[in-house]
């Protein structure tokens, strides 16, 4: 679903301190842009941005944040590690904890 990437993106913005323009993704709205990190690429392609960075197993403190994709869960933004195994997210949603079927992504 592009909605809870789209609420992502922006909370990766305001975590970079880069704020996005209200109207940032008015095209892309009821497009259909795929499913899981397909739309991702897909978003990356239409706005002409530069190819999301995948880290690929357990991200290093200072990676953070990071656009996040649970299969079960949908898109948020992790922005630190609280222990070995959890991690903080961005917007006041709480916490998770990494298992492997997540995927991480850093935006330029």
């Amino acid at each position: 679903m592009s909605a809870d990437l789209f609420t992502a993106i922006d909370r990766f913005a305001r975590e970079n301190n880069t704020p996005l323009d209200n109207k940032w993704n008015a095209e892309l709205r009821g497009q259909d842009l795929g499913e899981g990190v397909n739309t991702l690429h897909n978003v990356q392609a239409a706005m002409g941005w530069h190819q999301p960075f995948e880290i690929f197993g357990r991200p290093r403190a200072d990676q953070f944040p990071l656009l996040v994709h649970d299969p079960d869960a949908g898109w948020s933004v992790a922005i630190q590690w609280l222990g070995e195994e959890e991690y903080s997210l961005a917007g006041g949603a709480g916490t998770a904890n990494w298992h492997g079927s997540q995927r991480f992504f850093l935006l330029d």
